[in-house]
């Protein structure tokens, strides 16, 4: 019995009581844990549980572990088994509470920042290439050949080309090459006349809009009566035949006249030029009435009255048909006289 009360006092354990037992040679033991060493097992106990509490987090860690780093690159350790080596013996009671509980915190901030920190891959910045179009080049067959606003032999011609010029193509419009010329203009000129290399492949050539000279429109006349009046009269005036005065009358066209132009009576002149102003009236008449521009009927007849001292002595009336025939040359001066009809005032 004294050994077994040795041996528990040498673990700290103080011998509370001694009770005899029922059985022979039997006592039972009463110990009591000493105060001052009351702690140790606490801790070993603290100690045991946050082992626990780092074991777990090792196995939750090690189920997501990223991939193995290359050979030859080193890595910040992530787990419980890469800190400490599996070997080393730890004693539990050497650890203390504050300090293994700062080894664990560390351990849960390591891994969560390795979780949460983003895998930045490096992108290279390709240079971008400039595509530069090949040019093809033409040159003229034979002679000299048109270069032209459009492609059809209708529109205008920009310029002539020969076998020494140097010509680009653009594109293809038809059967016609759009080409870029000497100068910096286009045109175009016909693909059987130009010569390509074997093999060239040209694309449809863009829209040129041809330069359009603006022409002036002009503006339609239209004659009434009162300008086909002042037209017959500005033309007698101009020839020297003034008339006094003109108007439409019931459909035939009435003109005053002088009898004489130097007011005589008497002088033979009178009756050639009387002739003379019939045969002017009546073609300035059927010229005026006849125009496209014309928008009144031309008369039934020419009135014409020769006046002295603006007094009326007599009147010749023509009709205009005849006077349209003489016009047309369909009748001669002598066949117009015979038709026309003196009447005295």
């Amino acid at each position: 019995m004294d050994k077994e009360i040795a041996k528990w006092t040498s673990k700290g354990w103080v011998l509370v009581s001694t009770t005899a037992s029922n059985k022979k040679d039997c006592y039972l033991l009463s110990f009591q844990n000493s105060p001052e060493k009351k702690s140790a097992p606490s801790n070993r106990m603290g100690c045991v549980v946050l082992f626990g509490i780092a074991f777990f987090l090792v196995l939750i860690s090690n189920s997501q572990k990223p991939e193995s780093p290359k050979t030859g690159e080193t890595t910040r350790p992530t787990s419980v088994a890469q800190m400490v080596n599996p070997t080393t013996r730890v004693n539990p009671a050497q650890v203390s509470v504050k300090s293994l509980s700062t080894q664990v915190s560390t351990l849960v901030a390591i891994k969560t920042e390795t979780l949460l920190r983003p895998t930045l891959t490096p992108t290279r910045k390709l240079p971008t290439a400039t595509i530069v179009p090949t040019q093809i080049f033409a040159s003229v067959k034979s002679g000299t050949i048109n270069a032209r606003e459009c492609p059809s032999t209708d529109c205008s011609i920009v310029t002539t080309v020969g076998v020494d010029d140097e010509l680009s193509i653009i594109g293809l419009d038809g059967n016609w090459y759009l080409v870029g010329l000497s100068n910096g203009n286009q045109g175009y000129i016909r693909s059987d006349l130009l010569t390509l290399p074997d093999g060239v492949e040209v694309s449809i050539a863009p829209t040129i809009k041809p330069n359009k000279t603006l022409i002036p429109t002009e503006a339609v006349l239209r004659l009434g009566e009162d300008e086909v009046l002042i037209a017959i009269k500005t033309v007698m005036f101009s020839q020297g035949y003034p008339i006094e005065s003109i108007k439409m009358e019931n459909g035939n066209l009435v003109v005053n006249a002088a009898f004489s132009p130097n007011d005589s009576y008497d002088d033979p002149a009178n009756v050639e030029y009387q002739i003379s102003l019939m045969g002017l009236l009546v073609g300035s008449s059927v010229t005026a009435f006849g125009s496209d521009y014309t928008t009144i009927h031309p008369p039934t007849k020419i009135n014409i009255g020769f006046t002295i001292s603006r007094v009326r002595i007599f009147h010749v009336l023509i009709k205009y048909s005849d006077g349209l025939a003489f016009i047309q040359h369909k009748i001669t001066a002598d066949q117009l006289q015979d038709r026309l009809e003196l009447v005295t005032d």
